[in-house]
């Protein structure tokens, strides 16, 4: 039932950019659209074969960690480092949104697989980015207590409501349909997963008309 529930899904994503990707082509092909509407349905199938390229590329990983039980190419990097460089990496993104990147963290070293750490840093950076308004704040925190690393992500977007909360790590889940176009629904279960894998947990922290907080506690041993 799983199995059927998630190829219903996977097929109803794909139909979007599909259907979007096909429209447009057949509105170019017609020539009866002028050359700036031309460059503008160009540009919407770039946009659409991306979209639909990250999807598959998601389906892909997630679908390779959902049938993992250990982790492989383990070893110890400071993962304060690596959330600098997740940073850097959005920079055009949140300049874009005019938003400040409000970054604390003491130099921590963990055990991990840093390739795929670094996917749900992606991700959850991306997400805050995402959810906050023009010109507001994502914070970032990342402290060591003990054996164990807690790194949150902070937006100040409107927050979530109960529904979503309890269906936010759902593969293909999207609560706010504000955002729809803009994510596949996959992001928050590739996050779960690779905390999972990892030993460690992921939960929605703290989410209200201020904002939302998601917060990563991991072990810094193996």
């Amino acid at each position: 039932m799983l199995k059927d529930e998630f190829v219903s899904s996977f097929t109803h994503e794909l139909k979007t950019p599909v259907n979007s990707i096909l429209g447009f082509a057949r509105l170019i092909k017609s020539s009866n659209c002028t050359e700036k509407e031309k460059d503008e349905y160009i540009e919407i199938i770039i946009s659409e074969a991306e979209r639909l390229s990250r999807l598959s590329e998601s389906i892909l990983l997630l679908t390779r960690l959902e049938r993992s039980t250990e982790l492989n190419r383990v070893q110890r990097f400071n993962v304060s480092e690596q959330l600098r460089r997740v940073v850097v990496l959005l920079q055009s993104a949140w300049q874009e949104k005019k938003l400040e990147i409000d970054f604390d963290s003491e130099e921590i070293f963990i055990y991990g697989n840093p390739d795929l750490l670094e996917q749900a840093w992606i991700n959850l950076v991306g997400n805050a980015i995402k959810f906050s308004p023009a010109g507001g704040k994502v914070y970032i925190r990342a402290q060591q207590t003990q054996d164990t690393v807690v790194i949150s992500f902070s937006d100040q977007g409107k927050g979530m409501d109960d529904d979503t909360v309890k269906h936010a790590f759902e593969c293909f889940y999207q609560g706010d349909s504000e955002y729809k176009s803009k994510g596949n629904g996959i992001g928050l279960s590739l996050v779960k997963k690779i905390c999972e894998l990892h030993g460690g947990s992921v939960s929605i922290t703290k989410t209200d008309e201020k904002g939302t907080t998601f917060t990563v506690k991991l072990k810094i041993t193996n």
